[in-house]
């Protein structure tokens, strides 16, 4: 496990049956970690947070009766760029501070995805994938999300993610998905790059989920030859990942040599 904070201490090794395994009880930041608990059946916690003002960015929290759970007294802690899966419950709150969950994909934690039912205040949830949770949002909401459930939220909508392959963990999300430039940059928590240190926004607005999908573009032409005269016309197609994105038609004003 790499943390950039010595303000952990690991309980028990993954798999047990004991104490939540990762206590975090100072400020902290962990990066590009796989935490993985082995053990959905009790009701410890992946990371139970015990601090306030903590910065979880690109974690993989699974395997889980909780992927995260913030505790009592804690505040002012975010989620940001996070893959939280196969988990029975992906996060939970137990406290009266705050939570942001930024650009985070929550997926198959089969009892819940974020649920607020024990915190005074709910949490703040943006430009986040909540799919194949049994309940993706409990006494919550969403705004600029991809929400299976269809919940209400600004700029919320319910479509296939389309991730690389859900089978094999691999929360990435494909060219064809709706969550490309689909959520908001007005937060203050919008992180510079995702959960692979790529950079976050590509196409002038960022991402739902913890993955910034990059993209590239190539032109063909409808001839090799163009004819030299004014007016003359040709068709570029415009191909994004494989995907037919536009046909364009040219039109030549000018010829010169």
């Amino acid at each position: 496990m790499l943390f950039r904070s010595s303000d952990i201490v690991i309980d028990v090794s993954d798999g047990g049956t004991g104490a939540n395994p990762v206590h975090i009880v100072g400020s902290t930041l962990g990066v590009g970690t796989i935490l993985n608990r082995n053990n959905t059946n009790g009701t410890t916690a992946v990371i139970d947070c015990q601090a306030s003002g903590v910065q979880f960015n690109g974690l993989r929290l699974t395997g889980g009766a909780r992927g995260f759970l913030q505790d009592t007294g804690t505040s002012s802690n975010s989620l940001v760029n996070c893959f939280i899966y196969a988990n029975k419950s992906g996060v939970q709150l137990a406290s009266t501070g705050s939570l942001s969950v930024v650009n985070t994909t929550l997926a198959d934690n089969f009892l819940t995805g974020i649920d607020a039912t024990a915190a005074t205040n709910v949490p703040t949830i943006l430009n986040t994938i909540l799919w194949n949770n049994g309940d993706d949002l409990v006494a919550c909401q969403a705004t600029y999300s991809d929400v299976q459930d269809g919940d209400a939220g600004t700029g919320n909508f319910s479509a296939n993610p389309q991730f690389v392959n859900s089978a094999t963990r691999d929360y990435h999300i494909l060219g064809a998905s709706r969550c490309i430039d689909a959520g908001t940059n007005a937060t203050s928590l919008l992180p510079s790059v995702d959960i692979d240190g790529q950079p976050r926004i590509f196409a002038g607005l960022v991402d739902i989920g913890a993955d910034e999908r990059s993209w590239s573009v190539r032109l063909t032409a409808s001839t090799n030859t163009i004819p030299e005269r004014t007016g003359a016309t040709a068709t570029l197609t415009v191909s994004r990942d494989g995907s037919l994105f536009k046909n364009l038609t040219a039109f030549i004003d000018k010829i010169g040599r």
